[in-house]
């Protein structure tokens, strides 16, 4: 970011050496505001990011015991996945849906909601039907499931939820929805039928653009379109108190034609990136950029 203030400020005739906090804060505000304006302005191949991510079937083998008011869950017989993460689990028993914290044992699990009523030697199912994207992921552009080669279609929340409030239905999942946001910020996505095999589910999406702060960190726009940045932000300074308004249109025609062939460079997403996962949350299987033609049992 210093950088970028520093010759943003040679540009317009200020002096970086001799910056009043003012014109920093102002400088900085523009490059920031620059950036996120590009990020905005179409789906850039920088900012694709393919996803593979496990799915677990759900588990009903054996029985639970829990106490009303309690967050503790034992099970009898039960053969839980103390892996399974990376999603929303959830137990459903005596007709309610508890969202799971945690998944102790393969005997016992911790609850987020407390138990309602009593239970012994209650039937039950562990699913997760929800995935959280441990990526500051902006939007979904598509999902396969592995084993059929089958694109899921988008559902508004809405009407997954309806679908959801009929009963439990599993299978390979078909829809998805998106669901908020997680405690951490991150995209939440409802899957629906649940689903009822260990899979691989991939996903194509867009990560939102990094915007550095006042002194560091650095951003997603390649290195060769730096001066797109500095364009924009020149058009924010001569527009503002820091600026000359006579010279907003020049800079705003020197953006326009820095943008237009940064399009046609980087606009039209070639294929998805590979990006790094935490192989605990999502697995250690290595990642295939043709997600179109891979199959996968």
């Amino acid at each position: 970011m210093g950088q970028w203030r520093i010759k943003l400020a040679r540009q317009v005739g200020l002096d970086p050496d001799n910056l009043t906090p003012r014109n920093e804060d102002a400088l900085t505000q523009y490059v920031q505001d620059a950036l996120r304006d590009i990020y905005v302005y179409m789906r850039w191949e920088f900012l694709e990011a393919y996803y593979r991510l496990r799915l677990y079937s759900g588990s009903s083998v054996g029985s639970v015991a829990v106490t009303a008011g309690g967050t503790a869950w034992t099970g009898t017989d039960t053969v839980w996945d103390t892996g399974t993460t990376g999603g929303q689990i959830k137990i459903r028993a005596d007709g309610e849906v508890y969202r799971v914290a945690t998944v102790d044992s393969t005997t016992g699990i911790t609850a987020t909601d407390t138990a309602l009523s009593t239970l012994s030697g209650e039937s039950y199912i562990l699913y997760m039907d929800e995935i959280d994207f441990a990526a500051a992921v902006e939007n979904i552009e598509a999902m396969w499931v592995a084993s059929e080669d089958r694109r899921l279609k988008p559902m508004a929340p809405s009407v997954m939820a309806s679908h959801k409030s009929m009963g439990y239905f599993s299978g390979h999942p078909q829809f998805y929805a998106p669901n908020g946001r997680n405690s951490s910020g991150y995209l939440r996505v409802e899957l629906y039928p649940m689903p009822a095999y260990d899979e691989i589910l991939h996903v194509r999406a867009y990560k939102a653009g990094t915007v550095p702060n006042a002194e560091d960190g650095t951003s997603d726009v390649p290195d060769q379109f730096q001066n797109v940045v500095q364009a924009r932000a020149k058009m924010y300074l001569h527009e503002g108190p820091l600026g000359k308004p006579d010279l907003y249109a020049p800079a705003a025609s020197e953006y326009a034609r820095q943008q237009m062939m940064m399009v046609q460079q980087h606009g039209a997403a070639q294929g998805p990136t590979a990006i790094a996962l935490d192989p605990d949350v999502h697995g250690t299987e290595p990642m295939s950029l043709n997600v179109t033609s891979r199959s996968e049992a």
